[in-house]
């Protein structure tokens, strides 16, 4: 059961950039109500988690991360380039393709969950896993690592 003021715990040992990401995921399905990881609810994992890096870092911090992790993720995932992340949760996008310019072509699942990750492992370059943990826990409820919500 999500319990709204939940703070979100994880094991003692900090997760790895993937096993964050697909936390992340997994948070964004039951905030949409979906059943699997399908574009859209990728693309709200990533409007999320840049928003919580934002107001941790800043709007300029956050989104020179962003140009870092799209310009690494493009690299495997062209369909990245034109990707637009929003810090107004109000007028959140919900489908990846109200965010990509001109060619109109949207990205994949896996594009999006790699510019997830990458923005994660760029973050804890700078701050450390344990701390990137600690900003994704209090910014919303995500699943333990056990798969369970947190009371």
């Amino acid at each position: 059961m999500t319990s709204t003021g939940a703070v979100d715990s994880f094991s003692s040992d900090p997760p790895s950039a993937k096993a964050l990401t697909k936390q992340l995921i997994v948070r964004a399905i039951r905030n949409n109500g979906t059943s699997a990881a399908h574009a859209s609810t990728v693309f709200a994992a990533c409007e999320a988690t840049y928003r919580a890096i934002s107001r941790c870092i800043g709007t300029s911090g956050a989104q020179a991360l962003l140009a870092r992790a799209l310009a690494e993720a493009n690299k495997t995932h062209p369909l990245l380039r034109n990707v637009r992340l929003d810090l107004n949760e109000s007028s959140s996008q919900k489908h990846p393709d109200a965010a990509v310019d001109l060619d109109r072509r949207s990205p994949s699942a896996a594009g999006l969950e790699a510019l997830l990750e990458m923005l994660i492992t760029l973050l804890a370059r700078f701050v450390g896993m344990d701390m990137v943990v600690q900003l994704l826990a209090h910014s919303a409820t995500v699943v333990t690592m056990e798969g369970e919500d947190t009371q």
